[in-house]
């Protein structure tokens, strides 16, 4: 867990997002949207190494998390999403969504200490690809986004470092 305000939570925290940025860039099809999701203390290297690869900001997102923990800086009820892309701009798939979307934390009964919202992940995926194609989760966790691919017909390729969160996602997809 967080033990100082580095934001680093993880035991493979030492990948340097510099490192592992232009090699989404290189996987990433031609004219294709990424979603990346960080916290505001790894904001604005992000979004610097996004462009450094060759990424093109669309916009940035952020989940209003209904619910929130205390804090002794302000709680934070908010986490944000680089909306970037690679090549030409093409149109999200839903028009009338909005920068801020607002899902429930999950707390309490997480498998994962950043564990996502399934409903959220749905909004990113449905937005940005079609029925039948792959969508890549490069630090999948525990499956969420994987979970929305399988309830939008969509098909996924999840990576995970720690085997204990790898098999908490196979199995929740084998569900």
């Amino acid at each position: 867990m967080l033990q100082k305000n580095d934001g680093k939570i993880f035991e493979n925290n030492n990948l340097l997002i510099g490192d592992w940025m232009p090699l989404l860039y290189r996987v990433l099809k031609e004219n294709t949207h990424a979603y990346v999701m960080t916290n505001f203390l790894n904001l604005e290297e992000m979004m610097m190494e996004a462009k450094k690869a060759g990424f093109l900001i669309h916009n940035l997102l952020i989940w209003e998390k209904n619910n929130v923990t205390p804090s002794r800086w302000y709680m934070k009820n908010a986490e944000y999403t680089l909306f970037i892309r690679k090549g030409k701009s093409k149109p999200i798939n839903n028009l009338g969504s909005k920068t801020v979307h607002q899902f429930d934390n999950i707390i309490g009964s997480k498998t994962h200490p950043t564990e996502k919202p399934v409903d959220l992940m749905k909004l990113y995926v449905g937005n940005s690809s079609e029925l039948g194609q792959v969508v890549l989760d490069p630090f999948m966790g525990t499956g969420s986004t994987g979970i929305a691919c399988k309830e939008l017909g969509r098909r996924f390729i999840g990576i995970e470092k720690d085997k204990s969160y790898f098999d908490v996602a196979r199995m929740r997809l084998q569900e």
